[in-house]
């Protein structure tokens, strides 16, 4: 390894661990849907997987001292992140040796974007949704402005929602995903040469993470953290419940780390 991927590797770790104090978004069962591992992704773009796996170390030793799940939490994040780290990483050096006509290559690249997309503002719609349930709590309960427990009694109500009224929260944040790819038509843009199988691997990440993630926490680290057998944890904590958070933080990272490394040029530069 260089000395310049030791430096960004302890640069970007660096960003990582402020990332680690940074706001989140927290699930009623111990997992937070945070930032902390686009600066990883990033390493990934830029200098390639021995560069972010040190980013990873560094971070993540740092958050084994630092944060409330102690080593739990950090062996937990480090694992998960991996995933898509090692899945992504494949993909973005993968050279096909069949050759796919460029429109069913945009035509696949359009219809996995639409759907990451709509799920990313689906998210923020609920997150929206969260805070104001929680503004509404601090008036109707007293609670001290943004306590944690004005915050928790926001995310019962987020997750109570029904599911006609998250079908009606996809489908507005898919009519503004359209709107937004026909205003501004990103895919005449040229793309990164590996952008298709980039989006395929994500989705791969995505399923390997949450079935991984939904088998380690329900035999090993929800029972260690809570302190309670697997089947009282499965009877209260569905498996969606462990996919969903997951698919939503592996997008959230890959796509702020993508824009961040090629949509800003951020590649040509170092």
């Amino acid at each position: 390894m260089k000395q310049k991927q030791i430096i960004y590797a302890s640069m970007l770790a660096a960003l990582s661990i402020i990332f680690q104090f940074s706001p989140f978004f927290p699930t009623t069962w111990g997992m937070k849907i945070d930032i902390v591992a686009v600066p990883w992704l990033i390493a990934l773009f830029l200098f390639g997987f021995e560069t972010a796996l040190l980013s990873m170390g560094i971070t993540t030793i740092f958050i084994g001292f630092t944060s409330d799940a102690s080593w739990l939490g950090a062996t937990i994040k480090f694992t998960a992140s991996l995933v898509p780290i090692l899945i992504l990483g494949y993909f973005y050096k993968l050279k096909l040796k069949i050759k796919i006509h460029h429109k069913v290559k945009k035509l696949v690249s359009i219809f996995l974007d639409f759907i990451i997309d709509t799920s990313v503002v689906s998210f923020v719609i609920v997150l929206v949704y969260v805070i104001m349930a929680s503004v509404i709590k601090v008036f109707q309960k007293g609670f001290s402005f943004f306590t944690t427990e004005a915050f928790r009694e926001g995310i019962k109500s987020g997750y109570g929602l029904q599911l006609y009224s998250l079908l009606a929260i996809a489908g507005v944040a898919g009519a503004f995903v359209l709107v937004h790819y026909f205003s501004t038509r990103p895919y005449e843009k040229k793309y990164h040469e590996n952008y298709f199988l980039v989006m395929i691997g994500l989705v791969i990440s995505i399923l390997v993470r949450g079935i991984l993630m939904i088998y380690i926490n329900y035999n090993f680290a929800l029972p260690l953290w809570l302190g309670m057998p697997k089947e009282e944890i499965m009877a209260f904590i569905p498996m969606y419940m462990i996919f969903v958070p997951n698919m939503l933080q592996t997008i959230i990272e890959f796509r702020i780390a993508w824009i961040t490394v090629f949509a800003t040029k951020l590649q040509k530069r170092i």
